[in-house]
Order: C-alpha cells, then sequence, then structure tokens
C-alpha cells in the first residue's frame, strides 16, 4: 500500500451531497467587497509548506497548529472558506500519516475532509472538485464492494465540479486523475490526455487571489508527462516536460522526470 500512496503523493491524485443542492457562486464573488481575515492569505502556500516542515521532521505539529488556527476562524463570511481550507489541510494530513504507516489515523483525517465538505451548504465548483479529489484519496481505506462505489461518487463531484464551472482546472485534474488511476482493464485510461490539456492551458485562477485555490496546473503537468512515458510518447513528453520546466522551474516533482526522458 505504501507504494500506491507514495504514487499518489507525487500525483497528487484524487481525491452526499450536501443539505441544500443550489450551487453557491464562486468564491471569487464573495471577495469582491470583502477581504477575510489574514489567516486565510496565501493559505495554500502556508498549508503546502506546514505539509514539508511536517515530513521533513518527521513532526505533525505544524499542520496540528495551522489546522487549529483554521478551525478558530469566527467571522462568518469567512467560515465556508475556512472549512474548504481546513478540507484541504487535511487531505495533507492524511498523506502525511499514510507516509507514516499510521493508517487509521489517515483515515480519520480524509473522513474529516469529507465531511467538512460534505456538509456545506451550496457547494460551489471548487468544492466539488475538492470532494472529488478527497474522495479519491479515500478508496484505499475502503477496500471490497465499496470502492468502486466510493469511485463513482468521487466522479460524480468531479464531473459536478466541471458542469458548474468549465473554466475550473481542478475540475480537469481530477477528472482525468480518477481515468488515470483507473485500470485500462476497467475502462481507465480513455479521457486522461484531453482532461489534462485542458487543466494546463486554463489559468489556475480566473484572476489572481491570494486566498482562493489554485493547486490542479502543476500536479496536471506531472502527471501528463508520466501519461506520455508511459504511453511512450517521447516527443510529446518531452516537449510537455520543458514547457512545465520553464512554467515551474521550482517544482522538485516535475523536474525529477528528467531522467526518465533521457536518451529517449
Amino acid at each position: 500500500m505504501k507504494n500506491l500512496i507514495i504514487l499518489l503523493f507525487l500525483c497528487s491524485c484524487l481525491s452526499c451531497e450536501a443539505h441544500n443542492n443550489t450551487p453557491a457562486p464562486p468564491y471569487q464573488a464573495s471577495l469582491v467587497s470583502y477581504q477575510p481575515t489574514s489567516l486565510l492569505e496565501n493559505i495554500e502556500q502556508k498549508i503546502k509548506t506546514a505539509f514539508i516542515q511536517s515530513m521533513v521532521q518527521q513532526d505533525n505539529s505544524d499542520m496540528d497548529k495551522l489546522a487549529k488556527q483554521l478551525k478558530e476562524v469566527s467571522d462568518p463570511k469567512a467560515e465556508k472558506l475556512a472549512h474548504y481550507w481546513r478540507a484541504y489541510l487535511h487531505y495533507y494530513q492524511t498523506i502525511y500519516f499514510m507516509e507514516n504507516d499510521e493508517e487509521k489515523t489517515a483515515e480519520k483525517h480524509i473522513d474529516k475532509a469529507i465531511d467538512l465538505l460534505e456538509n456545506m451548504e451550496e457547494k460551489n465548483s471548487e468544492d466539488y472538485a475538492l470532494l472529488a479529489m478527497a474522495r479519491g484519496l479515500s478508496i484505499p481505506f475502503k477496500a471490497g464492494i465499496r470502492a468502486p462505489f466510493i469511485s463513482g461518487k468521487a466522479s460524480k463531484n468531479a464531473n459536478k465540479a466541471l458542469e458548474l464551472n468549465k473554466q475550473n482546472p481542478r475540475a480537469y485534474f481530477v477528472i482525468a486523475s480518477n481515468d488515470f488511476y483507473t485500470p485500462e482493464q476497467y475502462g481507465g485510461g480513455k479521457i486522461v490526455e484531453e482532461n489534462l490539456l485542458k487543466a494546463i492551458n486554463l489559468p489556475a485562477q480566473d484572476k489572481p487571489n491570494p486566498y482562493l485555490p489554485a493547486w490542479g496546473q502543476q500536479e496536471a503537468y506531472e502527471m501528463l508527462i508520466k501519461f506520455y512515458i508511459k504511453k511512450e510518447r517521447w516527443d510529446d513528453a518531452k516537449s510537455i516536460f520543458a514547457e512545465a520546466s520553464e512554467k515551474f522551474p521550482d517544482n522538485h516533482q516535475i523536474s525529477k522526470l528528467a531522467s526518465k526522458l533521457i536518451n529517449k
């Protein structure tokens, strides 16, 4: 299982309807005349930094501290956005505990992420995309007949994210990721390329905003390179690698793929 988890982490792989099925407006619209608490500024990077520190130090305290701060956000206007980022943090805490072979703790965290997102009223495209990714990560814990059922829910959530916003690169990435990890004998691999190409050709955000999600594009580049390597489409792999390296020169996971393209 550990090899699967490493693969899930490196590729940032995936992930009941809310009480009210009416979709909410995108977070961008709610921030036009309002700036949330400073804790939520650049929160995505704060979460990733806390995760990296936790992995390096083999100590979850940085993520625990951030989780406590997010839970204490009391401004009603910021509460929904804080819930989103709490779920995103639980996703990374899941990976941390999976990497440390603490599977029961890891399962608790991914269940918390799913619960937070499921219980959101009037979910928007970003909420559904993250819910799909969280469900995908929960599959290794749900062996047996439940796994296909959860996978189906993840696909449904990802498609709902796309339905609500055709310009959301995270929705395309999660759809592609679902298909990438579905074995070919079960129909996987058919829509990976088209959805990853859409993800990398969309802006990470409609308008730059430090409070809102930007994940998905770098992960899509990485997965697309791996897809081309798997298919031995070397020219395509090298072309996308060159494009990704120019856009994201500091992305270690993309840089590592260079060794697989030598003499190809």
